[in-house]
């Protein structure tokens, strides 16, 4: 079964803005996928459909076997933690420290302390952040920021982490630190869906990529077949 699939999804406003223009696709468990496009192509788009930030026009979108138009507005809380986002401007509370943010996530989830911690120190170390806990954002630079961002999104084990032009306010080295931890993620078995405009940085990477102009999919290019046995 697709993890994420998109079948003929159309999202057009009242002011005639066509966000996402007959877009279909399928994602398997396990890929890592980007998604590219200049800024208005439709990248965010695509994830605001998937944790139900807004209904299409037309269209039908199933998550992990999950058709959203048919899920209550009770169960998208339940929804979202399948899917962790990280944001382009991170959207820390900059007045708690790293291991406070990753906390406030973790709360959500009802644990009982001591997992809390043991979950939250996993994080610490598969980001690099061990030794940063007690940092506020403001003593961290623009990378570790980053990475307290996708601890944080990381934080109830969703199985799909939707990263929003994450390199998009890096230099080119922490970039690609980036991009490596996003790629570690997935190896643990994560679907990753990257959005981005900058291909310089995924030139040498082998992955498969949706490319958006104007609200539609293109290009698929790099699509692993998928037969059924």
């Amino acid at each position: 079964m697709s993890m994420i699939v998109f079948t003929n999804v159309t999202k057009k406003y009242g002011n005639g803005t066509v966000a996402l223009n007959d877009v279909s696709f399928a994602v398997e468990p396990g890929e890592f996928v980007i998604v590219e496009g200049a800024s208005g192509a439709g990248k965010t788009s695509v994830m605001r459909a998937m944790i139900r930030d807004f209904t299409p026009s037309s269209g039908v979108i199933e998550i992990d076997g999950i058709n959203l138009a048919t899920l209550k507005s009770r169960d998208i809380p339940l929804l979202r933690r399948k899917i962790g986002v990280v944001f382009q401007d991170f959207k820390l509370l900059m007045d708690r420290t790293v291991a406070e943010n990753i906390d406030l996530a973790l709360d959500i989830l009802g644990l009982e302390d001591e997992t809390a911690i043991k979950r939250r120190n996993e994080l610490l170390e598969l980001t690099g952040l061990s030794g940063k806990e007690s940092d506020f954002p403001v003593q961290l630079s623009g990378g570790e920021m980053q990475r307290v961002a996708i601890a944080r999104a990381l934080a109830p084990q969703p199985k799909i982490l939707f990263a929003d032009e994450p390199t998009g306010n890096l230099d080119g080295h922490t970039a690609m630190s980036i991009i490596e931890l996003l790629g570690d993620i997935n190896s643990q078995g994560t679907t990753v869906l990257m959005a981005t405009h900058d291909l310089e940085l995924i030139k040498n990477r082998k992955l498969r990529r949706l490319q958006f102009d104007k609200g539609a999919l293109v290009k698929d290019v790099g699509k692993k077949e998928h037969h059924e046995s």
